[in-house]
């Protein structure tokens, strides 16, 4: 039976020594060689986002740390467990504009009314058929009868109910975060 003996020990040389750290961003208590500040689960959520700066500040508004954040595809993210549609300003504009583009038949005929300057009877009219979504088609037509387009649609009904309204299914909150030179809008889905 032989044993292994430490050759370190033996040349006088010292034992590496493990360093007790603290991430930043989540708290959790970890060792290294060295002295960090960033766990490895923190650091890898940050190194893979297409946007490190972004992962950070969603991370700080919601009060939880990045590796919490998960990024998905066309804007979706996960935060702490729920999930958010997270956009620009242009973007989410573009998202509310096709939104109503696709769902004119579920407007009130009065708002309908204000943005086309058509009688609300008409609008009245129309969804008294009790067709829905199949009276989409028929709205578009008024909208470019009277040259009214979407986004001035869109630009109207934002200012009465707000992006979140038509982004956010779960609350209709919009959720302002600043990262990296940009506002960003967040939307629980």
């Amino acid at each position: 039976m032989t044993k292994k003996i430490n050759n370190n020990l033996l040349n006088n040389e010292e034992e590496e020594k493990m360093v007790y750290c603290e991430c930043k961003y989540c708290g959790e208590e970890f060792e290294a060689e060295e002295e960090l500040e960033v766990c490895e689960a923190c650091e890898e959520a940050i190194d893979c986002a297409s946007n490190p700066a972004l992962i950070i500040a969603l991370a700080e508004k919601f009060g939880c740390a990045p590796k919490d954040v998960g990024e998905y595809e066309d804007g979706e993210y996960e935060i702490d467990g729920i999930d958010y549609l997270v956009l620009t300003d242009s973007e989410a504009d573009e998202k509310v504009e096709e939104y109503i583009e696709e769902n004119l038949w579920a407007f009130s005929p009065i708002f309908l009314s204000s943005v086309t300057g058509i009688d609300e009877s008409v609008f009245e009219a129309i969804q008294d058929n009790d067709r829905c979504e199949g009276n989409n088609e028929a709205i578009k037509s008024i909208l470019d009868a009277t040259n009214t387009s979407i986004s001035e649609v869109a630009e109207e009904a934002i200012k009465w109910d707000g992006r979140g309204h038509f982004l956010s299914s779960y609350d209709g909150e919009e959720i302002e975060v600043y990262a990296d030179g940009e506002y960003y809008y967040c939307y629980r889905i």
